[in-house]
């Protein structure tokens, strides 16, 4: 008898966008493992998937696939259906106000969601990236050209590798990396003082939830390290451990930037912008609001804005109104001068 046709599984593993719906329908009908990546991630935390109506649903679910446990779906009509042995990876960009309003977002901080991601927030490189062609430049072009192409030649072939489970290509059958001693002791070593570290009163009280996961974050990127040297390797070593402690060490202290500092209003940021010009430019000096609205910080250039921000730093005692004072050849009593504290 003539078998019906086999519907071929869909060959996508990169998505940019999704609703935990779409999640599931992509492990139904494609790849058990998937990559969820966006330079545009305030396409996603603006979307209809962390709408308020869908935000807990979405991240509790993202969760699930962070602790690769069994995914399960119900719908009215339907047999339950439970996805195992799938895996993905979720890795987002955004533009700093919309990544300070996520890192503020208590569902997303009390669901343990922020906490299973890497975060980084890396220092503005603008004013810097100078075009260069000298020989020592060209040079280290090259280098890292070849670094990316032997990078991206590894990937492609552990992406090759077939993890066929029992005949399912839908299933994925995931080998064991097992810690040498050494590894285990250092991993140990590593947990235990990021444990101390999270008491009461101590660096880590305000990101218990991130930090609690480090070591087995530490371990995820071992075996990351493991694997793309030696895709049959079944074992970390120590230093591997290591090394990928020292970076897991490096992400909470991105954590503790992001997400201990809690949310900056914004008047208080620009406050504070241009106290920091106020500094530079009339440390010695009185000022006017003509001089700001004239020269400062071109976002607040703005009387009413000025205004606002002079009466905050008023308030925090950082600036001080000046009578009769004297501004070129015009005499005013509507001045101000930094207060220094230090």
């Amino acid at each position: 008898m003539p078998q019906a046709p086999v519907e071929p599984s869909d060959p996508r593993k990169i998505l940019s966008d999704l609703t935990f719906e779409g999640l599931l329908h992509h492990f139904e009908s494609g790849s058990p493992s998937v990559g969820i990546f966006s330079d545009e991630g305030g396409q996603i935390f603006g979307g209809h998937a962390m709408s308020k109506k869908n935000l807990l649903k979405t991240v509790a679910g993202l969760s699930k696939v962070w602790d690769a446990a069994p995914l399960n779906r119900t719908r009215a009509g339907q047999p339950l259906r439970t996805f195992r042995h799938r895996r993905g990876c979720l890795h987002l960009m955004l533009q700093g106000k919309v990544a300070e309003s996520v890192f503020a977002n208590e569902i997303l901080k009390d669901q343990g969601f922020l906490s299973r991601c890497l975060i980084a927030v890396p220092e503005s490189h603008i004013g810097t990236r100078l075009i260069r062609e000298d020989d020592t430049t060209m040079r280290e072009k090259e280098r890292a050209k070849v670094n990316l192409a032997e990078f991206s030649a590894q990937i492609s072939h552990l992406l090759s590798k077939s993890k066929d489970l029992n005949g399912d290509a839908k299933e994925l059958n995931l080998g064991v990396l097992s810690l040498d001693p050494g590894a285990r002791d250092e991993l140990i070593a590593f947990a235990n003082r990021l444990e101390a570290q999270q008491a009461k009163g101590q660096s880590l009280e305000g990101i218990r939830g991130f930090a609690s996961k480090a070591a087995e974050q530490a371990a995820r990127i071992a075996g990351v390290f493991t694997l793309l040297a030696d895709p049959d390797a079944q074992s970390v070593n120590r230093e591997t451990i290591s090394d990928a402690a020292h970076l897991a060490n490096w992400y909470v202290e991105q954590a503790l930037c992001a997400l201990d500092a809690g949310f900056v209003d914004p008047a208080m940021k620009e406050a504070e912008q241009l106290r920091q010009w106020l500094i530079k430019k009339h440390r010695n000096t009185t000022f006017v609001k003509r001089d700001v609205v004239k020269s400062g910080p071109s976002n607040i250039r703005d009387t009413r804005k000025v205004e606002r921000l002079l009466a905050i730093l008023e308030e925090y005692h950082w600036v001080e109104k000046c009578s009769d004072v004297e501004q070129g050849q015009v005499r005013t009593r509507k001045a101000w001068r930094l207060v220094c504290h230090d």
